[in-house]
């Protein structure tokens, strides 16, 4: 878990060495704020990540998950159409995926001539 914070400061620093034997001296003044800043965040997410760890365990998830799994996976169809996110809910209609009925209802294009009548009355709604 302490792994990754340890990496991003080893690899900061290398950089910053970097830096310091190419004579940038802004790019190094630069560096130490983006320093400073990883070691705050990495004791804040410690701190913040042991004290939700102690109250749910992931070895509990674990069981509590096989525990409820037992007689096969869960039924979750109680969560169809509770939530869906506007972007998926809203489609877009564009040339390529609507028919020629919907683009005209949607004012996407003019009316056609009358020699296209048929294929407007006919057109399959595949939306």
């Amino acid at each position: 878990m302490r792994l990754v914070p340890v990496c991003i400061l080893i690899a900061e620093l290398t950089i910053v060495g970097f830096l310091g034997l190419k004579t940038a001296p802004i790019a190094l003044a630069l560096m130490i704020p983006l320093i400073i800043i990883t070691i705050l965040f990495t004791i804040y997410i410690h701190q913040k990540h042991f004290i939700a760890a102690n109250h749910l365990p992931g070895c509990d998830c674990v069981d509590a998950d096989r525990k409820n799994n037992i007689d096969g996976p869960m039924d979750m169809r109680f969560l169809t159409d509770q939530y869906l996110q506007p972007e998926l809910r809203d489609k877009v209609l564009y040339p390529t995926n609507a028919s020629l009925q919907r683009q005209l209802k949607h004012g996407m294009i003019g009316y056609p001539a009358r020699g296209c009548a048929a294929a407007v009355d006919g057109g399959s709604d595949a939306i």
